[in-house]
């Protein structure tokens, strides 16, 4: 999930602000070649777009 709020100052320049969150929960196998893995990475993001 993505969240984010842009300002388009000009046609060409763009600044961003925003929060993500990357989820990824995996589960295979058994005994013991079973794998699990749940994770989660979050948190804000900035930056600045130019088109040209």
């Amino acid at each position: 999930m993505i969240t984010t709020f842009r300002r388009q100052n000009t046609e060409q320049f763009a600044r961003y602000l925003g929060y993500r969150v990357i989820a990824f929960d995996y589960e295979d196998g058994s005994g013991r070649n079973y794998q699990h893995y749940d994770l989660r990475q979050h948190g804000p993001g900035a930056g600045i777009a130019y088109r040209f």
